[in-house]
């Protein structure tokens, strides 16, 4: 099947250009009032150049004339005598097997066009089981169509199966595959899609109508053959997002922007206590030595991009890790005084 689609092809393509030739070779006749005898030897394959310029010299052209009638005619017979050769066929033949193929892809195109017309309330009754809210029907009606052309396209009746039924699966898919991709925000597999109109169809038609409730859980894992995790995660999928700029109150004078908490901005009381700490620390720092101090805050990181090691510090100042410590260890013991401690009580006590 493939070897004749490629033949095909390549036959059509030398068909439009046979097809292209007996025009330009219509209109030399035609220009020029050749008779058939002199227009056969100008084109014959045997041809020679000076031949052309010989018989259309007493036509007063200029030469660029004569020079682009010759091209044509010299390209087009190279091109006659290489689809001879390719095809061993005259290219009479090969212009008649053209217009065979054409007329038999005009055939075939007819028949779809009768196939999707006869089909066509399939498609309808499909995209009217699929169409959500805010969705214009001739859009579904449009996918399934193409839907249908696909089916067209790869049904085989050797199969044994009903074109109706292989075609609904094509019309199906189409559809649902426009749905997800332009019915949401963010879109949503192909797949879940199915599954979340299969459990739509669950629960109005056996649910609501034989029972007048919603089914539980367990329930719906067990007609649907998914597991509870998934049918929760289903259940997420199915809630449409909401805009933040979505307006709430009965003035519409706020969005739901203004009442989402942000977690990242620090409480206003949060923020003075800090600053206030902040000047207490400073101060209390303050009461050491400008070296104790320094070491306090490079240990701690106090003002600093991050705390530094016992070594790092000692590096910073020119002596061992070992006396850092223990000037730190001093200025500990200093900032513990009761005297100092209470310029922290307050914080301390709100801290806890």
């Amino acid at each position: 099947k493939l070897l004749l689609d490629e033949l095909s092809c390549e036959i059509l393509e030398s068909y439009k250009k046979i097809k292209e030739f007996y025009k330009f070779k219509e209109r030399i006749k035609k220009d020029y009032s050749l008779r058939e005898k002199t227009l056969e030897k100008i084109f014959s394959f045997n041809g020679k150049s000076d031949n052309v310029e010989r018989y259309f010299k007493n036509f007063s052209l200029k030469k660029f004339e004569i020079d682009k009638i010759k091209k044509d005619i010299e390209g087009y017979n190279d091109f006659l005598k290489q689809t001879n050769d390719y095809f061993g066929e005259p290219v009479e033949k090969i212009y008649k097997s053209g217009e065979s193929i054409c007329r038999a892809f005009q055939e075939i195109r007819k028949n779809k066009e009768e196939l999707v017309k006869a089909n066509l309330r399939l498609i309808i009754s499909l995209a009217r089981k699929y169409s959500p809210k805010g969705m214009f029907l001739s859009d579904l009606i449009q996918e399934g169509n193409i839907g249908l052309l696909k089916a067209i396209e790869k049904f085989d009746y050797r199969k044994g199966f009903k074109f109706s039924s292989y075609a609904t699966w094509w019309i199906r898919q189409s559809i649902t595959r426009y749905l997800a991709e332009n019915t949401r925000t963010i879109r949503v597999p192909v797949h879940i899609i199915e599954t979340i109109y299969k459990i739509s169809k669950i629960v109005s038609t056996k649910f609501y109508q034989e029972y007048g409730r919603d089914p539980t859980l367990d329930e719906l894992a067990k007609e649907t053959g998914q597991s509870i995790e998934k049918l929760n995660y289903i259940f997420k999928v199915m809630k449409h997002p909401v805009s933040l700029e979505t307006t709430v109150g009965e003035d519409d004078d706020a969005t739901l922007r203004d009442f989402i908490e942000d977690q990242n901005t620090v409480k206003p009381d949060e923020a003075t206590f800090n600053i206030a700490l902040s000047e207490k620390v400073r101060e209390l720092l303050k009461t050491l030595s400008p070296r104790e101090e320094k070491i306090i805050r490079l240990r701690f990181g106090i003002g600093e991009k991050e705390a530094c090691t016992l070594e790092e510090v000692g590096n910073k100042f020119g002596v061992t890790k070992e006396r850092i410590r223990q000037i730190e260890s001093m200025a500990l013991r200093k900032l513990k005084h009761p005297n100092r401690i209470k310029l922290l009580k307050n914080f301390l006590i709100y801290g806890s």
